[in-house]
Formats: structure tokens, sequence, C-alpha cells
């Protein structure tokens, strides 16, 4: 099983990677993988990801945190939102595709735990690694998708990052690159602010 710490408000990420490397290490607290302080660690990869002016940035490695010197570098890091992972792998090798958190433009995605069925998502999305966490992330967007049917381009817009607002006619700024779907973005700051969905094609 996996470890994640989820933090809001205004705060340095230094506290939290000691929580982090803690909780990596077994150090943090007993349970009955853990009887001894250490006996249960998590060293197959971290992942950080935080809001920097309202756009995601993600930095991942594929080593075990307490022995990878990089994160020191996001301990002066400021913001306002962030996810935090340790990996324990059980489904998919170590690797830096298998690494949490995942992320698909304006959303980013971790998970605890083991999905053992099949699990269905767009064919749109593309998969980078093998495991069933990355999966359930494409399976989450592919059901959130507004259905092209429901599509109104007359629709009111807010862009949560400059305020624009306007309908999707008004934005003028629609990516129709994909077969699947469709984005409309903020015309000032090119925040995606709706997807719409063209055909659901399971995999």
């Amino acid at each position: 099983m996996c470890r994640m710490i989820f933090a809001a408000g205004d705060f340095e990420l230094s506290q939290l990677i000691d929580n982090l490397i803690l909780m990596a290490k077994g150090e943090n607290e007993l349970h009955e993988n853990n009887p001894e302080l250490g006996t249960y660690q998590h060293a197959h990869g971290w992942g950080i990801a935080y809001l920097d002016q309202g756009e995601w940035i993600v930095k991942k490695s594929e080593k075990a945190v307490f022995e990878d010197s990089e994160i020191n570098e996001l301990r002066t890091v400021k913001t306002n939102l962030a996810v935090l992972h340790v990996r324990r792998a059980t489904n998919g090798v170590i690797s830096y595709d298998n690494t949490h958190p995942f992320q698909f433009r304006n959303y980013v995605f971790c998970h605890n735990g083991t999905l053992r069925g099949k699990i269905d998502y767009d064919q749109w999305f593309h998969v980078d690694g093998k495991t069933d966490s990355e999966k359930l992330f494409y399976s989450v967007l592919t059901e959130i998708k507004e259905d092209y049917d429901d599509y109104d381009e007359n629709k009111k817009l807010e862009c949560p990052i400059c305020n624009w607002q306007g309908s999707a006619k008004e934005s003028q700024n629609i990516n129709t690159d994909s077969h699947f779907c469709m984005d409309v973005s903020c015309p000032i700051c090119d925040k995606m602010l709706l997807v719409v969905n063209y055909a659901q094609i399971k995999s």
C-alpha cells in the first residue's frame, strides 16, 4: 500500500517532506505490517504535485524518497495546495512512469491500493505506465467528461485563474485535435475550462 499527504493553506513543503520521509521509512507509527518501526517501508518511488500560480507542477522519482537528495530542492517551495505520495509497488515495476501523482492537464491523481478487475477508460488517453492507478485516473476522467449531446456552445464559463467570463463560442480557444473529445480553454490564460466527449470507447 502507498502513503499520501494532502495539504491546503499557505505553507512551505519542508515539513510535509519530513513527514513523508517518516512514513516512507515506516517510522511514523506501528501497525500490523509494521510491528517494529522501520519494518514496512515505501521505497519504490515518490512524487509531489503542487500549485504554482494556478498551475500544477509535478516532480517525481523512482528512487526511495529517503535516499534521494533531489527532494531537498523542493523544501522551500511555497504553495497553497499540494499532494505528496510514496509508493510501495503491488502492480507494475519500479519505474518513473509508474510513480504517482499522475497528471492530465489541470488534473492530478494518486491512489492507494490495488484494483484486480478490468478498468474501462476512453482510448483517447495514453497510458504511460503499467499500474492500475493510472488506468483508474483515466477511468475517472472518462466519466466526468461532458457528453457532446449535452454541449451548449453558449453555456457561460468562468476561469478560476484570471476571472474571464464568457461562452465556449466566445472563447474561440477550442481544441478539436482528438477524434474522441474536444476541450475549451480560457482565451486569456489558456486554462482548460471544459472537456466534451464525442464518444465513449472502452478498453
